[in-house]
């Protein structure tokens, strides 16, 4: 993303999503990332077919989402494990009640609250100010956690029209005011390992 942005050869990006999640952390990550390369250049997203929780978290970066009417997007919210009341076994010391747990269940209700309002919140905020198909729900209705068919989705605002990579990458154009242009795969366009187990 990074590269793509300091890039001056690269006029717009087109970028093709295929998620049912993950992280919190990583979702958001990626999700700021890609505001900060939207300030320079136009990020438009494809949804190929799925992108749910944390997925769909990083979809609502881009200027336009465009996706398969039969395609699924949303599940907006978050979750973990049930929590419990630190305990301190007895064959350990603890400089404190929460040196092992780091909080009781209360504290971790919170956490999980508060990291649910701000993914509400970012999506409220990208989808409420899209320019093509504004959010025409409200931030609760959007902290249920549904999960949307493409066509529902795109009738909420939570997408912004029916179609795939291939309008997305005319799109990113359209919005980065070039008529000719080449399509190409960034990762092996700016000379990078798409391999994960390689040292970047």
């Amino acid at each position: 993303i990074e590269a793509a942005r300091q890039d001056k050869r690269v006029a717009g990006i087109a970028f093709e999503l295929l998620s049912p999640g993950g992280l919190a952390t990583s979702s958001e990550s990626i999700f700021y990332s890609l505001l900060s390369l939207r300030e320079e250049k136009p990020v438009v997203v494809a949804i190929d077919s799925l992108a749910v929780s944390g997925g769909y978290y990083i979809a609502t970066a881009g200027n336009r989402i465009y996706m398969p009417s039969s395609g699924y997007i949303g599940n907006v919210g978050t979750r973990g494990p049930r929590p419990s009341d630190p305990a301190i076994s007895p064959e350990e010391l603890s400089s404190g009640p929460f040196k092992l747990a780091g909080g009781n269940r209360f504290d971790r209700i919170q956490q999980l609250d508060i990291v649910k309002n701000a993914f509400v919140g970012n999506v409220v905020h990208q989808r409420s100010h899209a320019e093509m198909n504004p959010l025409q729900i409200d931030a609760e209705t959007v902290a249920e956690a549904r999960i949307y068919l493409g066509s529902e989705a795109i009738a909420v605002g939570l997408a912004d029209a029916e179609g795939s990579i291939v309008d997305a990458i005319a799109a990113a154009a359209e919005l980065a005011g070039v008529e000719q242009y080449q399509a190409v795969d960034l990762v092996d366009y700016l000379g990078l390992s798409s391999d994960e187990s390689e040292p970047s």
